[in-house]
């Protein structure tokens, strides 16, 4: 089943987004003056692999922390913008140096973040939540051209339940 996801994050909000999937050999880190031992290990294959949640780990899980397309355009705008060619390493915000961008957020635009991909077979008529650990500050989700929901709030989890919204 593949999924086309969107999600937008407000102005210096930031939000995890999804199609198709930006080339690994383009990534770099952004500009930083501070860099551990540990962010020399980072690239787009591997993105904190690990189960987010320890105490809760499950075999049937999938992360998708990665290489994510993204686009910027006026606050304003309903509608993802026609150019989503810039790349973003998430789960980190676009300021960090890790997700390749390294630079202020564009306090008077959004950020969109786009990506394609596929649930596993074996996960057939089963419930499939989309898990965030923490969007910054406001984002709406779309999956498959519908609207999942909105959240707002810099810190928090959430998930939405996209069981109905996946497709063959």
């Amino acid at each position: 089943m593949k999924i086309q996801f969107r999600i937008v994050a407000l102005s210096a909000m930031m939000g995890l987004a999804i199609s198709g999937h930006p080339s690994q050999a383009q990534w770099k880190p952004g500009p930083s003056s501070l860099k551990t031992q540990w962010a020399a290990q980072v690239s787009p294959k591997n993105v904190l692999p690990e189960y987010p949640r320890p105490q809760m780990v499950r075999s049937n899980w999938q992360s998708l922390n990665g290489l994510w397309s993204f686009g910027i355009n006026h606050f304003g705008s309903m509608f993802a913008p026609n150019d989503m060619t810039g790349q973003i390493l998430v789960p980190f915000p676009y300021e960090s140096a890790l997700s390749g961008i390294g630079q202020p957020s564009p306090v008077t635009q959004k950020l969109w973040y786009k990506r394609t991909f596929t649930i596993p077979k074996s996960w057939k008529n089963q419930g499939v939540l989309l898990h965030f650990g923490a969007v910054n500050y406001e984002s709406s989700v779309m999956l498959n051209g519908r609207t999942l929901g909105s959240h707002k709030g810099g810190f928090d989890s959430f998930d939405f339940d996209i069981t109905a919204q996946l497709r063959e």
